[in-house]
């Protein structure tokens, strides 16, 4: 049977391709395979058919993915962050990740990259009662059963045009500003498996996906305008030891209200230090070249000290010890102090 797709509003485009492969991949979205898409963009959007047009932020997520006994469903994840604070803005993060990458993400959250963990350790692999019957006459892949794994993304920061045919006189559409668009369709394996006291188990599993991106743009004069791309895309073993990495899972992180009565509980002089550096950074009694020199030095501070993250996402989601140790190395003042150009 021939399919039709139209790809027009760009963040429908994820699912559209999801649900249009789901047939022929032999593999029942909602049955024996999920179906994961996220869609981000900042900024202007526009588009003939259908008319079309967006100003400011929009975000587009679904999932359509088996649910068994007792409400489990393979683990997927995604987050999306924006920031624009004057200079050093704007910021964009997107995480997206399923199965065993998925689980690592959301439990090590922000902490530190741990040190000797055996990535098995996040296993996302769901125990069952009985085994599992699939509607709709699908089966789950058994053991021995190759079914593919669909999964994409795509990122623009900046301008894009795009036309309907070859052959069209003019553009049919036009985005300016940050997207990201991410899409998997994925198979859920099952297997029977034998307990130490001899009983049998029903495991089913999701392959493990990652993607992310990290984007931050430092403006200034002409010529001192700095654009940090950071992205990261994996399967299987490898996207759980990537989300297993600080610097990967700090496109997720941000510091959302430090002015919350948790403060008191430990985050004050966190936030005294990221005040500090704001208003380094991004005084408006500064000139911008000043401004501009400075995010520079930042800049280079991290990529001294190993840091893979932009500036923006680095300032957000650094821990207490590594903003210190910044400030102190840069010798920059406290909020309260003369800031002197």
């Amino acid at each position: 049977m021939q399919r039709t797709i139209q790809t027009h509003r760009p963040e429908r485009l994820g699912l559209m391709i999801l649900l249009a492969l789901a047939a022929p991949a032999g593999c029942g979205v909602g049955t024996s395979g999920l179906a994961f898409t996220s869609a981000s963009h900042v900024g202007i959007e526009a588009a003939i058919d259908p008319p079309t047009l967006n100003l400011g932020l929009s975000r587009l997520e679904a999932v359509a993915a088996p649910t068994f006994e007792e409400g489990k469903t393979p683990p997927v994840l995604a987050s999306f962050r924006f920031d624009q604070r004057g200079m050093i803005a704007p910021s964009a993060g997107s995480t997206f990740a399923a199965g065993d990458a998925a689980l690592a993400m959301s439990e090590l959250y922000r902490n530190d990259t741990p040190q000797n963990i055996d990535p098995q350790r996040f296993d996302s692999a769901l125990e069952l009662s009985a085994e599992p019957v699939a509607g709709g006459g699908q089966t789950l892949a058994r053991p021995g059963e190759v079914r593919p794994v669909v999964f994409g993304s795509d990122t623009t920061l900046g301008v894009r045009l795009s036309w309907a045919t070859p052959a069209a006189p003019a553009p049919s559409g036009l985005r300016v500003g940050f997207g990201r668009r991410d899409f998997a369709l994925a198979p859920v394996t099952y297997r029977r498996v034998q307990r130490p006291d001899g009983s049998e188990a029903h495991v089913v599993k999701a392959p493990s996906l990652l993607a992310t991106v990290d984007e931050g743009v430092s403006s200034g004069l002409p010529g001192a305008t700095a654009v940090d791309h950071m992205q990261y895309f994996a399967t299987g073993r490898a996207a759980t030891a990537l989300a297993i990495e600080r610097d990967v899972r700090a496109a997720m992180l941000r510091r959302m209200d430090l002015d919350h009565p948790r403060a008191a509980a430990g985050f004050a002089e966190e936030g005294a230090h990221l005040r500090a550096m704001e208003n380094w950074l991004d005084n408006p009694a500064l000139p911008d070249d000043e401004r501009a020199r400075r995010a520079e030095r930042l800049s280079g501070w991290l990529r001294g000290a190993g840091w893979k993250s932009s500036v923006t996402t680095w300032l957000y989601s650094a821990s207490e010890p590594e903003r210190a140790r910044a400030v102190a190395d840069l010798n920059i003042p406290s909020a309260d102090a003369e800031v002197s150009q």
